[in-house]
């Protein structure tokens, strides 16, 4: 059980913040879906990753490595983005942006969701890569 659940009663997200985060559909992950909310989002992602917080939350997480980004992927070669400011840790124009920057550097993105038995994990897609320096996820989130 997580006493201290991540942002309850802090009022860190309104009602449409709250609506959104429940959407679990794959077309939910598009960062299009959310690109206007991303500055917020990411703000509390600094403070969760960067700061020191008291949250319970982060014993259930595990820690953020200093490889990933907030686009949620993992950057090669490693970048500690806590050395930042906060204004640039999140900066984001677009995602061609953020590709063109990332190319070269882009690891695997990864979402963080509870510990579920995968065969009851609805929806799910699982990939399995036997050449990984040669295969890169598919876009499952295009409509």
């Amino acid at each position: 059980m997580i006493p201290d659940r991540l942002l309850d009663g802090t009022n860190a997200l309104n009602g449409e913040e709250l609506q959104d985060l429940a959407i679990t559909s794959i077309p939910s992950y598009k960062l299009d879906r959310f690109t206007s909310k991303y500055p917020h989002y990411c703000a509390l992602t600094y403070e969760f990753a960067c700061k020191t917080s008291t949250y319970s939350a982060h014993a259930f997480v595990g820690s953020i490595s200093h490889d990933w980004h907030p686009l949620g992927f993992s950057q090669n070669p490693r970048e500690d983005r806590c050395d930042l400011p906060s204004a640039k840790y999140c900066e984001y124009t677009s995602w061609d942006a953020a590709g063109q920057e990332y190319h070269n550097k882009f690891g695997a993105r990864a979402f963080l969701i509870r510990n579920l038995e995968i065969n009851k994990i609805p929806n799910r897609v699982m990939i399995d890569f036997d050449r990984p320096y040669d295969q890169v996820i598919p876009d499952i989130g295009k409509d």
